[in-house]
């Protein structure tokens, strides 16, 4: 689908006027899939989520692939991890070190 902007800011208006379409919303998309509109507006604007990125697709009838191509190869495999995908917190805080423990 060639019609789905590249920049960001125009994508994430481009799901919402695709969500609308279908009668959907970004907050009633996060009730049903338990999590916030924000955390849904925030992966429509390109912030990697793999989860909330496949539920946006699949509400807007594309791939995922299809609708964050940055973040795939073209052989359509991952090139981005969520930050919610194993990685550390940034600060680290919160979490004692054993020698600190």
């Amino acid at each position: 689908m060639s019609d789905i902007p590249k920049h960001p800011v125009h994508r994430r208006l481009w799901i919402i006027a695709r969500l609308h379409g279908q009668g959907i919303t970004l907050s009633e998309l996060a009730k049903v899939h338990n999590t916030t509109a924000s955390a849904f507006s925030h992966a429509a604007r390109g912030m990697p989520n793999k989860r909330l990125e496949a539920v946006l697709a699949k509400a807007c009838g594309v791939r995922p692939q299809e609708l964050f191509p940055e973040h795939y190869s073209e052989a359509g495999r991952r090139l981005i991890r969520s930050h919610r995908e194993g990685s550390p917190s940034r600060s680290g805080a919160g979490v004692k070190s054993a020698e600190a423990a």
